[in-house]
């Protein structure tokens, strides 16, 4: 794993990815800077949520799920003028990529 990799994995706690997962495998998505459960993402996780650091992350925390990396998540982001970037990452057998648009849309709009 290369250092930037490392750096992202070593930052998430238990707890953490375990809200991401449960987020992906229920609503279908999770949003950078929307609280979910009383946790908060940033951009930068979810910028740096390569199939690498998932894969051990769902190791190291021995995490059960059927989500694959390679055939469920995919991501797309957009601008928001007054609030900048933000990027949603989706589980594709629930959100489609047009829906995930939306979503994000919604969520910004909604700021």
């Amino acid at each position: 794993m290369n250092d930037l990799n490392k750096e992202h994995f070593d930052a998430f706690t238990k707890d953490g990815f375990e809200i991401f997962i449960n987020c992906l495998e229920t609503q279908g998505y999770v949003i950078d800077s929307k609280e979910e459960s009383g946790y908060v993402f940033s951009s930068t996780q979810l910028d740096n949520m390569t199939e690498e650091v998932f894969n051990a992350l769902i190791e190291k925390f021995n995490i059960d799920t059927d989500l694959n990396h390679e055939r469920n998540i995919s991501s797309t982001g957009k601008y928001h003028e007054e609030h900048g970037g933000y990027k949603i990452i989706f589980n594709d057998e629930i959100v489609d990529y047009y829906e995930a648009k939306e979503i994000l849309r919604q969520y910004l709009d909604n700021l």
